[in-house]
Order: structure tokens, then sequence, then C-alpha cells
């Protein structure tokens, strides 16, 4: 996209050494036709490389500052990929806590879940609301003072003179 401007961060990055605008940049600017060519080195996997690095170093937010945008049009780039990577992230953070959460067998969404299930139990059962609030407060008086959901199965893990 950008092949007709001189200073972009290929023509600027110079991974094997030299000046801006030398032989060893990933792209080499030519006055005569007025634009760089897109990679400089014979081998084309050298420049994926290197963007890749970009990318990931973006996206990071580490941010070396060995590749930095060097036009206006690669700062909206850079913007939009920290933008969308920051966005995968959070994602990513969010559905890996989902998962824990749901799988979590011994903590308080686990009581939470319990509660649940004996609630429905109760309505299923046309169980009157005073005895109702009774089981539950004994529900929470218990994991409030075990923090446990089945002190039997908490017992039975323990060595038998513990027991």
């Amino acid at each position: 996209m950008e092949r007709g401007k001189e200073l972009t961060w290929a023509t600027s990055d110079c991974p094997f050494g030299g000046d801006t605008g030398s032989d060893a940049c990933l792209a080499l600017w030519s006055d005569e036709l007025e634009q760089h060519n897109v990679c400089n080195t014979d081998a084309m996997n050298d420049c994926y490389i290197r963007a890749l690095h970009f990318a990931l170093t973006t996206l990071s937010t580490v941010g070396y500052g060995d590749i930095s945008p060097a036009t206006e049009l690669e700062t909206i780039w850079e913007l939009f990929v920290v933008l969308v990577g920051a966005c995968f992230l959070a994602a990513l953070i969010g559905a890996f806590g989902a998962y824990l959460q749901q799988n979590d067998k011994t903590g308080p969404n686990s009581f939470h879940a319990k509660i649940e299930r004996v609630k429905q139990y109760m309505r299923f059962r046309n169980i009157p609301p005073d005895i109702q609030n009774s089981i539950l407060f004994f529900h929470q008086c218990r994991w409030e003072a075990s923090q446990t959901l089945d002190e039997r199965e908490t017992l039975s893990l323990l060595p038998q003179p513990l027991q």
C-alpha cells in the first residue's frame, strides 16, 4: 500500500545491521522508480518473519522500539492491531475465567449452584416458605462455618486417626 513512500517501517527496519536505506534493510528505496521494493532479501520469509515480529511485539504491548511505524497509515494500522489484540486477549481471559468458574466443584460457585438446586426441590415439593427459609439459613450457616459443601467427603480425605 505504501510503496510510494520513502520512509516506512520496512525501509527503516534493518535487522541485518546497517543504516536506514542501506542494503541491509528489509526494503530498499529506489529514487529512479520513486518506490521501494517490498522485500530486499532473497528469502521472502525473512520479511514475513519481521512483519510477524512487528505485529506480535505490538500485540504483546512490549514495544521494543526496534520496529516502529513511520507513516500515518502504519500508525493507524498499529493502533488497530493493538485494539484487536487487546480485545482478543480480554475475550480469552474472560472465557478461561468463565470455564474455571463453571467447573468449580468446591468453591462459592458450587455452593450457589447447590442452593439453587435445593430451592428448586423445595418449590417442587411445595414446602412452606418459613421452612424453606430455615433450610436455606441452615445451609448458609454451615457454608460460612466450614466453607465446604460436604463435610463427610472432606473428612474421608483425611487419614483414619484424624477422622
